[in-house]
């Protein structure tokens, strides 16, 4: 590396850590008021369905039984409505926020594709609050809660319904005991074991190769100025660099320690295929809405201060690990992968699940954004025939083993741009190991709509938006889960 190579380095390192320095300090100070905004919302409004629920379960069906019912759920519509107009603004308001340190931070560290990113994200900020504003003024919101009230009994009765269809009473008993159906807080619970894919250049000894064969571009990936690729659809990785006594450096790697690493091989360099920022996101829009399906979800972690925490990796040491495929038919594949890694230790049943996020995540020579794994899955339009599956053109099966390969089930999914569609993925995908398809998803406002399944994006059932301010899944997707669960599932209940 010549004089002025270092000379360059070290001056737009300088600056880029001087950007790192303002995110830090805007996510630190921002990230925990929104955990404690949004659990706080979530608390709230958990009380409020849970009093309404006891309401409509424990009143009579006459006049006066019917009255009652259209009180409690008024009522609890009205302080739904208030808390979630609160929080969502105060949230998007904060959004707007972080984005706006990232502008700052991405300027310093000449960053374009990061630059691009957070302008967007704090346009998606602006859009979120005027969407929010418009639905409590003209009270979308409190007719989304009134909405959610009713399903949330409909769901529980047609979930009592299949239960008393597909088991003796014997089995009956166990099972509604399993989901407590005699509770207003009824439901499935699942722990979820997520995994970030990590690469640390001490054990992955090919890094800097792959880096020089353009396989890969390192800067591009941490952030910084890269004169290697232009690609204004890249993700920013958590790249971080290792210290003198072996530990994680506290602030991202900059241009100057990855042309070091590259020039000399120290210092050492770990990379996370997400941040833990935008992992938690995922996470958190995953609960709100598998909520609402009867499905709780428990984390192996959780992020009240993600932008000081390390999440929980598995680490990786292969080029073929770093680019996944997805095709069951490969013994290198992500669905064979989980199963011979330990991701998904054998014998382990599907009600607890196994996530993962990956770097890369191919489908033949297709970058895609997610993928079920352990699932056999069937998916055409056939209508007006008897007996296909829960939805037309659906089926969906675990499978343990395909052409003597043994398969692990779970999902897994890569970060993608922008930010915001990440955390659709990972609701998306488990939308599918719970047994739903693409089929009869057609617009936006579904969360399992999918342009590359055949969707289109535009559908009558946006209207929904007035009723909810982000995809979601509809009382038929809560319906078919069920469905699958009892169906296929019902033996691991």
């Amino acid at each position: 590396m010549g004089f002025f190579d270092m000379l360059g380095n070290a001056a737009s390192s300088g600056l880029a850590l001087v950007g790192d320095i303002v995110e830090t300090v805007v996510e630190t100070v921002v990230d925990p008021i929104q955990n404690a905004v949004t659990a706080g919302a979530e608390a709230v409004k958990n009380v409020v369905n849970s009093a309404v629920d006891w309401v409509a379960q424990n009143t009579d069906m006459g006049f006066v039984g019917t009255i009652i019912k259209g009180v409690a759920i008024f009522v609890g519509a009205v302080i739904n409505q208030f808390v979630t107009t609160v929080s969502e603004t105060l949230i998007g308001a904060l959004d707007i926020i972080i984005a706006v340190g990232r502008i700052v931070g991405s300027i310093l560290r000449l960053d374009l594709p990061g630059l691009l990113q957070a302008v967007l994200d704090v346009f998606i900020g602006i859009g979120k609050i005027l969407v929010i504003s418009v639905r409590a003024a003209s009270y979308g919101t409190f007719f989304g809660e009134v909405v959610n009230s009713y399903q949330r009994n409909d769901l529980k009765t047609f979930v009592e319904d299949l239960l008393a269809e597909s088991f003796g009473p014997r089995r009956l008993t166990i099972v509604r005991n399993r989901l407590n159906m005699d509770s207003v807080s009824w439901g499935l619970t699942c722990n979820v074991h997520h995994k970030v894919f990590a690469i640390d250049s001490r054990n992955f000894t090919t890094l800097a190769q792959l880096h020089n064969n353009g396989d890969i571009d390192l800067f591009a990936m941490a952030g910084v100025l890269s004169t290697d690729s232009l690609d204004v659809a890249q993700v920013r990785y958590n790249v971080k660099y290792i210290t003198g006594d072996g530990s994680e450096s506290l602030i991202p790697a900059t241009r100057y320690h990855i042309s070091q690493f590259l020039e000399n091989g120290a210092p050492h360099l770990k990379i996370y295929a997400t941040d833990t920022v935008e992992l938690r996101d995922a996470m958190n829009y995953a609960d709100r809405h598998y909520l609402k399906a009867g499905i709780r979800f428990n984390w192996n972690q959780s992020f009240w201060f993600p932008k000081q925490q390390t999440p929980e990796a598995f680490e990786i040491t292969t080029r073929e690990e770093l680019f996944m495929v997805a095709s069951p038919q490969s013994r290198t594949s992500i669905d064979a992968f989980l199963a011979s890694s330990g991701l998904k230790p054998a014998g382990e049943n599907n009600l607890t699940i196994r996530s993962q996020t990956c770097f890369k995540l191919f489908f033949e020579e297709e970058m895609i954004r997610g993928v079920v794994s352990g699932r056999a899955i069937i998916e055409e339009e056939r209508e007006n025939e008897e007996n296909w599956a829960f939805i037309a053109g659906c089926d969906i099966t675990p499978q343990a083993v395909l052409n003597r390969v043994v398969l692990g089930a779970g999902v897994t999914t890569r970060q993608v741009f922008p930010n915001y569609f990440s955390k659709i993925v990972l609701a998306h995908e488990l939308g599918h190991y719970f047994g739903l398809c693409h089929v009869a998803h057609d617009g936006v406002q579904n969360i399992m709509f999918s342009l590359g399944g055949g969707n289109n994006g535009f559908d009558i059932g946006m209207f929904r938006f007035y009723l909810d301010s982000e995809p979601d899944f509809s009382i038929e997707d809560r319906k078919n889960m069920w469905r699958f669960i009892i169906n296929k599932l019902g033996n691991e209940l």
